[in-house]
């Protein structure tokens, strides 16, 4: 194989592993955004159980608070969501890069293959002409 297209090989392949693993990172960071919204839902279904129990013995200084908190719970997981959104596109990203860059890879491969089969051939043709060549050599010889 050309040693050029063997380095662009050997590269393209580095850079599917970088991407596959930048890939395997977004997931594992996503997972853990996720994970952190699934806690803060229900962090904020027990608290609104809290609140909705305690009603009646509260005062409306207390029930102010706990909406204020309440309040401020919703945004934190608007931010989470927010957050989950991006990494959601980073990952989607990172998936495309990676197919193209795998589609690459077998562009390659296919362009190596038909390179590889050129140089068969090639070597081949060399073969049966030193072959030829020797063939005439020697019916030549007998003919003297």
């Amino acid at each position: 194989m050309n040693k050029k297209l063997q380095l662009v090989l050997e590269k393209a392949d580095r850079d599917k592993q970088k991407l596959a693993e930048r890939l395997q990172k977004a997931l594992s960071f996503l997972g853990g955004e996720e994970q952190q919204m699934a806690q803060l839902k229900s962090y904020e279904s027990d608290y609104e159980k809290k609140i909705n129990s305690q009603k009646n013995v509260q005062s409306a200084e207390n029930i102010s608070r706990y909406r204020s908190f309440y309040h401020q719970l919703n945004q934190l997981m608007g931010e989470q969501q927010r957050k989950i959104i991006i990494a959601q596109q980073q990952v989607s990203h990172l998936r495309q890069s990676l197919l193209q860059q795998q589609q690459k890879m077998k562009v390659l491969a296919k362009l190596a293959k038909e390179q590889q089969q050129q140089d068969n051939s090639l070597e081949e043709k060399q073969l049966q002409k030193q072959i030829d060549d020797l063939s005439a050599q020697a019916a030549h010889k007998r003919s003297r």
